[in-house]
């Protein structure tokens, strides 16, 4: 039971996509009424600390790697895609 519990909290069972989507909704609402020429509002505002448990900040060295990776999968899309184009033979 405090297992289901955890996951409850944590949001295995959907607690936490509610709240994400809570502030989806607010910060919608806001970038819709702020004035022109303000800077919008992002979700990570109204949930403060909260977004900061759902989404732990990433190390830097592990953002260069979802950078590359997210670039490489782009890239791959593209007709006629050479990994070794780069001069990588392996595609990394």
């Amino acid at each position: 039971m405090a297992q289901i519990q955890t996951m409850y909290a944590d949001g295995a069972l959907g607690t936490q996509k509610t709240n994400y989507l809570l502030g989806v909704l607010i910060s919608g609402v806001f970038n819709y009424m702020r004035p022109k020429g303000k800077t919008p509002y992002e979700v990570k505002q109204p949930l403060g600390a909260a977004y900061e448990y759902m989404f732990p900040p990433v190390s830097e060295e592990n953002q260069k790697a979802q950078v590359n990776s997210t670039l490489l999968a782009f890239m791959m899309q593209a007709p006629g895609f050479n990994a070794t184009t780069f001069g990588a033979p392996s595609g990394e």
